[in-house]
């Protein structure tokens, strides 16, 4: 019986050992910080409203305006596009690639670059079954929502960086 606990411990070690020695961290809710004022300037639709949910939950603070802003997050291209992915023997289609692409950039509060312009895409793709249109319509749509959310939490990531990078620089001009 003893020999069966200190086995199973033992397993349970080497499982985590192995899983930190693989990289593996869990993804938390990045934070960039309840002192951060950010103004989005964004084409208005889900995205925009993701990016903004995101931001608060990150706890940044919304602006309506841009000069009373820390942050202006300016995207200039929030696009999904949609290609064949495969065909079958009937040259109908079986899969779509959905591709969602951000591209963005932050200006300080003087309207002065201080994230250069980055592009971010997200990539998926789905079975298109003609016979269940509705369904397909339906995993197009959740596809589409989710691939919103990553980006908008990769874009809140390399906010947090950012911000990580100007809390580090002002210690050291101190």
């Amino acid at each position: 019986m003893i020999q069966l606990f200190k086995l199973k411990t033992l397993l349970i070690v080497l499982i985590c050992f192995s899983i930190s020695a693989c990289g593996f961290h869990l993804r938390g809710t990045d934070s960039i910080g309840n002192d951060k004022i950010v103004y989005i300037d964004a084409p208005h639709g889900t995205f925009e409203q993701q990016l903004s949910d995101d931001l608060r939950i990150s706890g940044a603070q919304l602006s309506n305006v841009a000069g009373d802003s820390d942050w202006h997050i300016k995207v200039s291209q929030a696009q999904l596009s949609r290609d064949i992915g495969t065909l079958n023997e009937r040259g109908t289609v079986d899969s779509y690639k959905l591709n969602f692409t951000v591209s963005y950039s932050v200006l300080d509060s003087e309207g002065k670059l201080i994230k250069a312009p980055q592009t971010l895409t997200e990539t998926r793709q789905y079975i298109f079954n003609p016979a269940a249109i509705v369904e397909s319509e339906s995993e197009e749509e959740a596809l589409r929502l989710g691939m919103e959310k990553e980006l908008s939490l990769r874009i809140i990531r390399h906010l947090s960086a950012l911000n990580t990078s100007e809390n580090s620089t002002a210690l050291n001009a101190k």
